[in-house]
C-alpha cells in the first residue's frame, strides 16, 4: 500500500521521507537491488545527496520532480523513470505534494548505462542544462 501524502503540517523532504519497503543482495558484492519509497511536499533547499551504494532509478507516482544533478537538470513526471547514477550528487524540487518510488540497483554500471543508451536512442530521455549554480548546506549520503 502506498504511503499517504503528507499534509502542509508534516513537511518533508526527499531525505526525510524516504523509506526502505525491502531488497536483496549485498553492496559490497554489487549484487542486489534495494526498494524505496517517498512522499515529500518540501523541496531540498540547501541540500544535497550523494548515493554511494548504487543507481537510483527514481518513479514519480504523484507530481512531477525536478531533479538538479552536478550534470544538469531533469524534469521527471509522474511515470517516467529518471536514473541517478552512484556517485552524482542530487537535490530535488517539487512545487507540490509528490510520492514515488525508487529502485536502488547495486550492480555494476554496465547495465544500468545500457539501458540508457537504449532509451536514448529511443528518444525516452529527457535533455540536462546546467545552470552553474552551487548546492550548500547539507549534504547527505548513503553507503554501507
Amino acid at each position: 500500500m502506498p504511503l499517504p501524502l503528507p499534509t502542509d503540517k508534516d513537511n518533508k523532504t526527499f531525505v526525510e521521507s524516504l523509506v526502505t519497503m525491502g531488497g536483496c543482495g549485498d553492496t559490497c558484492t554489487k549484487s542486489g537491488h534495494a526498494d524505496h519509497m517517498y512522499c515529500r511536499t518540501e523541496s531540498m533547499k540547501e541540500q544535497a545527496m550523494r548515493n554511494s551504494d548504487g543507481d537510483y532509478l527514481i518513479v514519480p507516482q504523484t507530481g512531477t520532480l525536478t531533479i538538479q544533478t552536478e550534470l544538469g537538470y531533469l524534469q521527471v513526471p509522474p511515470k517516467c523513470i529518471s536514473l541517478v547514477p552512484r556517485g552524482i550528487l542530487f537535490s530535488l524540487v517539487v512545487a507540490e505534494a509528490s510520492r514515488g518510488y525508487i529502485l536502488e540497483l547495486f550492480k555494476g554500471d554496465s547495465e544500468v548505462l545500457a539501458a540508457a543508451a537504449r532509451a536514448r536512442r529511443d528518444g525516452l530521455l529527457g535533455r540536462a542544462r546546467y545552470s552553474g549554480g552551487q548546492v550548500g548546506g547539507d549534504l547527505y549520503g548513503e553507503h554501507e
